[in-house]
């Protein structure tokens, strides 16, 4: 009776270790969610690397979807081809560039509670940009150089247009940058949006002798028009205030004193949302804003997002965007672990080979 005990009280210990040593950090501890998906990351980077021999952070999927949109990726995926550096031309310059910022990032020591310092902001930026691929035009007008923060008023702002054929802008969408939830110091939204719906088109836009015939879109429920991020004279203070409260967000987080009302992912969603809004360089800011958010999420232990599932960072709002950055990090977890499964059974699926032996 006694050995029953003993071998039962051994075994309850074993079990104990067990699930401790797969217990998140201490950081991380009081997230569920966080806390989950750090030991699931941990226990399948672990097993490949062990069992065989694969790096995770180098599967072709899994860093493919850090840059690539997922209809592009499974486009490329349907041609027999899951090398990512020939999914967008010119190929594969493209994403040679990304790739050079995404190892010059991986690099980094994670963040302290210092944060991130505006120098390396500025580096990883200078990783992205290929002004060769740019118009002199974007340079010019844009600011749109290696590390150049936007700074003087005639810079003009970057933006987007949208169109109804392309049905670019859903109501939905137009609903949230027209009131666009993220403000400057001034109380302003740093997005600014001039939309109207397709079904007010007009047969004409312009005069008839120009040429310019439009069909009409009586029952199109999307909106056209265009939209701009903040103006290069408040992206200075903007972006030192996004630093400001990010800073000591992330030192309250590394201390166990974050805020009770957010958590580590939605403080680094928020974070890249409201980057984007200020859009602080002429061009690459989703590349650069990406490679912080993997950084941030690095830092944490925690799997990159598949921010090729995250295109619409600014015309969701807050709560939804927050929802699909979370299921983008479960869906990188779920990928790992797909591939680990294909590894085990001998079979793995093309995209679940390392990168490296692709490209090379």
């Amino acid at each position: 009776m006694h050995v029953l005990k003993l071998n039962w009280a051994f075994c309850s210990a074993v079990l104990l270790w067990s699930v401790n040593a797969l217990s998140c950090d201490s950081v991380l501890e009081n997230y569920p969610l966080e806390c989950s998906l750090q030991d699931r990351h941990r226990k399948v980077r672990e097993d490949l690397q062990s069992f065989h021999g694969v790096d995770a952070s180098q599967i072709a999927e899994y860093r493919a979807l850090r840059f690539i949109g997922r209809r592009s990726w499974e486009k490329s995926k349907a041609t027999g081809s899951v090398d990512p550096a020939q999914v967008y031309t010119p190929a594969p310059r493209t994403w040679n560039i990304w790739a050079r910022g995404a190892e010059f990032s991986d690099s980094l020591s994670p963040v302290g509670p210092a944060f991130i310092q505006m120098d390396t902001l500025r580096e990883i930026h200078r990783q992205v940009i290929d002004q060769e691929l740019m118009t002199r035009w974007s340079v010019l007008l844009k600011g749109a150089s290696p590390g150049e923060i936007r700074d003087s008023w005639w810079k003009l702002p970057p933006g987007f247009s949208a169109d109804c054929k392309k049905g670019q802008i859903t109501e939905q969408q137009a609903r949230v940058l027209l009131k666009f939830d993220l403000k400057d110091s001034n109380g302003r939204p740093m997005v600014h949006a001039n939309l109207q719906p397709c079904r007010e088109l007009k047969n004409w836009v312009g005069s008839p002798k120009q040429g310019h015939a439009v069909p009409a879109y009586p029952d199109s429920p999307y909106y056209f028009g265009f939209v701009t991020y903040l103006s290069s004279s408040r992206v200075t203070e903007e972006l030192s205030r996004l630093w400001t409260d990010t800073s000591a967000d992330w030192a309250a987080l590394l201390a166990g004193k974050l805020r009770g009302e957010i958590s580590p992912l939605t403080l680094i969603a928020d974070f890249q949302r409201r980057f984007i809004a200020i859009h602080p360089f002429g061009d690459g800011n989703g590349r650069t804003s990406r490679l912080l958010q993997d950084w941030l999420l690095r830092s944490l232990d925690l799997p990159v997002a598949s921010s090729g599932d995250l295109q619409h960072d600014i015309d969701q709002d807050p709560e939804t965007y927050r929802q699909q950055f979370t299921d983008a990090l479960v869906r990188s977890t779920e990928l790992l672990e797909s591939c680990l499964v294909g590894y085990n059974n001998s079979k793995p699926s093309p995209e679940c080979g390392e990168l490296k032996s692709l490209t090379n």
